[in-house]
Order: structure tokens, then C-alpha cells, then sequence
């Protein structure tokens, strides 16, 4: 007959039972519920050997492994036909990747007149004299208006009551205005300067660019200088430094 147990009473439902628990058990006539209930909490935390084969069966095995591989991108297949556009240094895709037409808007660099005149232009009159040989604009690929900058320096024989405009026009010399510049009128005013010439810089700046026509193919710009005011002297631009800076831009 085993010995009765005289230890500490057991107090969390994981400790060692003895006899003397299961008889005090048996004694109390404990209900089928309260069985239950003492059983759902001896055996909480742990899992039923139904989980454990469930969860056995997710072991990678080689099927699994292959059809995991089948959904990932393959070495080869980059830069390949039917595959996908790799990246350069640069984390660019390469442009013979790109299936794009030829007419696709790309930025374009300044353009500038190919010559300058070499002899200094003069006008007396309110009328425009051509500044430049005309400059030749090629066809950028797509419908576009003119952002035309520059600068010209030019000065006057009459003081203060005359300065030099400055006009940008497409395709004629009679075409729409696509840029202008005017001197300032204080720049020509040197009264009591003894041997002074008045002078100035134009500056040339776009007209609106919502306010052109668009252009299609290649056109010409053709670069004109009259007087304004009221003097009757003359107007001289000077071969100093000339700049005209031509951008077209997607319509």
C-alpha cells in the first residue's frame, strides 16, 4: 500500500499529483463539467498530436521548393526578350529597351547662330534692319514654340532721346515676334559727360510662349534692331559680344 503523501498541496494545475489528491478527488463527487473544466486547464498550452501533423505537413519539401522558384525572377531573363529591362551604373533602364518612337519629346539643348554679324549694323530709322544672318532651326522632332534669350550691346549718337529694340521673328523677317528686347532709356542719357557715348546692354527675353503660334518642322529666326524715341541720330549694335540662346519647347 503505497505511503500517503505529506508534502505541500499541490496549487498550479502542471504540478505532480499524489494520491492524496486523487482521493480527495474522488471523495468530492466532482460533476463531469468540473472534470472537464480541471482537464481543459491541465492541459492548456499544449497541442494535440491533429496540430502537430498539420503543422509537420508545412515542412518545405522539394516540390515546394520548386514551385516557389518557378514564381522568381531569373538571371537570364534579364535584358532579355520577354524578360525585363535591366538597370546601368546609373540605375537607368538602357533607351534601345525603351520601344518608343522616334517623335518622343526629349529635352534639347541651347541653339545658337552658327555666325554673328563681323561688321557693326546701324539704323536711323524706326524701321528693322536685320541684326544676324538668319539662323536656321532644325526640326526637333515634335510641334514646338520658341523660347529665345540673349543679349546685345549698342549705342547712340543722340543723347537721351533715342534708344536701340531689339526683335526676334519666325520663319520671315515679317514672321510673328517670338522674342524682343529695348534698351533703357536712362542708359542712353549722359548729359554733362564730356566725350560720352550713350550705350547700353539689350536684353533679349521671350515673348509669351501660350501667346505663339506652334511650330511644326524646321523654320528660320531672323534677328531685327530698329530706333525708338525721338531723337534723329543713330542707333549701332556692336560685334562685342552677341548672344542669342534658342530652346524649342513641346507645344
Amino acid at each position: 500500500m503505497p505511503l500517503p503523501y505529506v508534502g505541500a498541496a499541490p496549487t498550479n494545475p502542471r504540478d505532480v499529483t499524489n494520491v492524496g489528491y486523487d482521493t480527495s478527488m474522488v471523495n468530492a463527487s466532482i460533476t463531469q463539467t468540473q472534470v472537464d473544466s480541471l482537464l481543459a486547464q491541465g492541459f492548456y498550452g499544449y497541442v494535440t498530436k491533429a496540430y502537430v501533423d498539420s503543422q509537420d505537413a508545412l515542412n518545405a519539401t522539394k516540390a515546394f521548393i520548386d514551385t516557389g522558384d518557378a514564381t522568381r525572377l531569373h538571371l537570364t531573363q534579364i535584358g532579355a526578350g520577354n524578360g525585363v529591362a535591366g538597370l546601368d551604373e546609373t540605375g537607368k533602364v538602357d533607351v534601345a529597351r525603351v520601344n518608343v518612337a522616334s517623335t518622343q519629346r526629349f529635352p534639347t539643348p541651347y541653339l545658337s547662330p552658327g555666325a554673328y554679324n563681323t561688321a557693326v549694323v546701324t539704323t536711323t530709322a524706326a524701321t528693322e534692319s536685320a541684326l544676324f544672318p538668319p539662323m536656321t532651326v532644325a526640326d526637333p522632332g515634335f510641334t514646338y514654340r520658341l523660347l529665345v534669350t540673349g543679349v546685345v550691346d549698342a549705342t547712340s549718337t543722340v543723347d537721351a532721346t533715342q534708344w536701340p529694340t531689339v526683335r526676334v521673328r519666325q520663319g520671315s523677317a515679317t514672321g510673328q515676334i517670338v522674342a524682343m528686347g529695348r534698351g533703357i532709356q536712362e542708359f542712353y542719357t549722359v548729359t554733362g559727360q564730356t566725350g560720352a557715348k550713350p550705350s547700353g546692354s539689350v536684353t533679349i527675353i521671350p515673348y509669351y510662349l501660350q501667346l505663339q503660334a506652334p511650330v511644326t518642322g524646321p523654320t528660320t529666326l531672323y534677328v531685327m534692331a530698329l530706333k525708338e524715341g525721338t531723337g534723329t541720330g543713330t542707333i549701332s549694335v556692336t560685334t562685342t559680344r552677341p548672344a542669342l540662346m534658342v530652346v524649342p519647347v513641346p507645344a
